[in-house]
């Protein structure tokens, strides 16, 4: 026979007393209806029979059992027979009990039941781990839980700016802090002895402060023993006692409170843990196990839903999948380009030690950078046409070692044309190409009609599109700016793999550099102050003349004598830097002047032992003055 309470054998008895009514019922609810009145309904009287069932077989019932009011949607489990409640709060924790007393009255009234739930406390106090110190002998198990997992003021029911202070045995907000606590008196001595406290900043000070109902009992009765000295002795003592008791507990309660953040912490990452691995695991299904490694963790973490907490159910993967499906298709791309450039980079690499092997033993060549060598054939067939999964080899690189020297023979050829296209037809430099400016046509296939030994000459200057640095040749063939790639407006830095293309040609798209027109005529100004002739003096000779000029133009400056001397190279950025503004400074011949014997030794002596190397166009320009 299956065991039921008194209280749904009254009902399903009557249930069936309603059923064999029913018909009855119906037939008479026309003439019902015609007789409605306002009175006032009658209360349900149990027939004799049920009444008389329950007082024979039914128990007495519990205190909690008589609670008033409504039960809400927690109703049906207060009606659960009593020992199957009871056998269900056996497996709870004292956090889960502490939140059922809070739940509805009749709940509550049963768990604060001493003679019931006592033993329902201890097994929950011992099954919790970490385990908390012993419940204070001051202390109930409901009040202890309270104090150990309760979320609220034990004044107020706030729920934010909470702190608990285990001298006191209290917790509480800031408000109630000021309101229900009070700072102890520099006088009170006996009192602060006997009364907890909690050490807190309170206007800029930290104090200790009292609980205030302790604080006045205490203030109280120490008044009262004022004139019974024995009497106050034993009470001062007593009570220092159990505050030292207590802040001896404090201590056990911090640790216990420490351990219970990390179990915190550790279950949170536990479980969060758990989650990402039940998404890897769906999406190694779906064949993205590689991508997934290839990740660190925090990168994962990125992920949708890989940082939750709460357990993976077929709702929510449903709900993600289309997303990290969508991720991890960009990841593969994204992790098949990089393997290409870092497969370019390693070869590319490789051409790098073929290159210095011979550019080291034939100084004199001139040749393309490693990187537009890599673009050339027959290296390009191994860095780029060879399969990402073939291993290229030095060995296979210092195969084509012999076809170096015409390949830097070729492309020396080919920049010397696009420079010498870049120079003014009929004219070496000079006032008529001052005269145009800057010349800013392109470099065109045709053979160029100068002879490739203007390039050597001193007049003829190129200067960068990016940088203000001025070029000679061969060095403009050398330029870092020139043998960059430079993204254009509108211009997509990827190819149609989506690859970063890692190598450049020189002067990629012929158009990153120009005749300088007006450092021409302004050098061939130096050239004739130095005696020479532009149309024929190469700057390899003026290095070796080692000659300085000086600026009259600095010499004519009002109220001062000053006379500064500098090679033609810092003339070139001297003028530039200071006498730009004036009209017609690039082509004024009488603006420089050769030095003689005597103030040239001074120049070389003010110069010192490390003049050579400052012989660099990127480096700002140099002068000395000689008086």
């Amino acid at each position: 026979m299956t065991r039921t309470s008194a209280r749904l054998q009254q009902k399903e008895t009557e249930a069936s007393k309603k059923a064999s009514s029913s018909k009855a019922t119906s037939t008479k609810s026309t003439a019902t209806k015609a007789k409605v009145t306002n009175t006032r309904k009658k209360q349900k009287v149990p027939d004799s029979d049920a009444s008389k069932n329950k007082a024979t077989t039914s128990k007495p019932n519990p205190a909690w059992s008589k609670v008033k009011g409504k039960r809400g949607q927690l109703q049906m489990v207060v009606e659960m027979p009593f020992d199957i409640l009871l056998e269900i709060f056996k497996y709870l924790l004292p956090a889960d009990l502490l939140s059922l007393t809070l739940a509805s009255k009749a709940l509550r009234g049963l768990l604060l039941d001493r003679t019931v739930a006592l033993p329902l406390w201890k097994m929950a106090f011992d099954s919790v781990e970490p385990a908390p110190p012993a419940c204070p002998e001051d202390m109930i198990l409901p009040q202890y839980a309270n104090l150990l997992y309760g979320r609220t003021c034990f004044y107020c029911d706030a729920i934010h700016g909470l702190k608990t202070s285990w001298v006191c045995y209290l917790r509480f907000c800031k408000g109630c802090l000021q309101k229900e606590f009070t700072p102890s008196g520099y006088g009170a001595r006996n009192i602060r002895s006997i009364t907890p406290s909690h050490y807190e900043r309170l206007d800029g000070f930290y104090t200790y402060m009292h609980p205030r109902e302790d604080y006045e009992r205490n203030s109280k009765e120490l008044a009262r023993l004022a004139d019974a000295p024995v009497q106050l002795k034993a009470f001062i003592e007593k009570g220092e006692q159990k505050l030292a008791a207590r802040n001896r507990t404090a201590w056990t309660f911090r640790n216990w409170e420490w351990a219970m953040s990390k179990a915190k912490k550790e279950d949170v990452e536990a479980r969060r843990n758990n989650r990402l691995e039940a998404l890897k695991t769906r999406l190694i299904d779906l064949g993205y196990g590689n991508d997934l490694a290839r990740l660190p963790r925090h990168g994962l973490e990125t992920l949708p839903g890989f940082k939750g907490v709460k357990p993976l159910t077929e709702r929510e993967w449903e709900k993600l999948r289309p997303d990290l499906v969508d991720i991890c298709e960009e990841l593969r791309k994204e992790f098949e380009r990089k393997d290409r450039v870092n497969c370019l980079n390693r070869r590319i690499g490789l051409v790098y030690g073929v290159h210095r092997y011979f550019t080291s033993n034939n100084r004199e060549l001139t040749g393309p950078a490693h990187r537009e060598l890599a673009m050339m054939e027959p290296f390009k067939a191994l860095v780029y046409d060879a399969p990402q999964e073939q291993q290229v080899t030095q060995a296979d690189m210092l195969a084509h070692l012999d076809k170096l020297p015409e390949i830097f023979k070729d492309w020396a050829e080919t920049s010397a044309n696009i420079l010498l296209n870049l120079l003014p037809q009929g004219s070496e430099g000079g006032k008529n190409a001052a005269r145009r400016g800057k010349t800013k046509s392109k470099a065109k296939d045709k053979a160029p009609a100068l002879d490739p030994a203007v390039l050597d000459l001193a007049t003829t200057i190129f200067s960068c599109k990016w940088c203000p640095e001025i070029l000679v040749y061969p060095n403009v063939l050398s330029h870092s700016c020139l043998l960059s790639r430079h993204k254009k407006e509108g211009e997509e830095s990827e190819s149609e793999e989506g690859v970063v293309e890692p190598n450049c040609p020189w002067n990629e798209g012929r158009d990153q550099v120009e005749f300088d027109a007006v450092s021409s005529a302004c050098i061939s100004a130096v050239v004739t102050a130095l005696g020479k002739d532009p149309k024929t003096t190469t700057w390899k000779e003026l290095d070796e003349a080692n000659q300085r000029v000086e600026c009259l133009s600095c010499c004519k400056e009002t109220g001062k004598v000053r006379r500064l001397a500098m090679d033609w190279r810092h003339a070139i950025l001297h003028a530039y830097e200071v006498h730009s503004e004036e009209e017609g400074f690039q082509n004024n011949q009488t603006r420089w002047r050769i030095l003689e014997s005597e103030s040239l030794t001074r120049a070389y002596d003010k110069e010192g032992p490390n003049w050579g190397n400052t012989r660099s166009w990127g480096a700002k320009f140099i002068v000395e003055s000689l008086c």
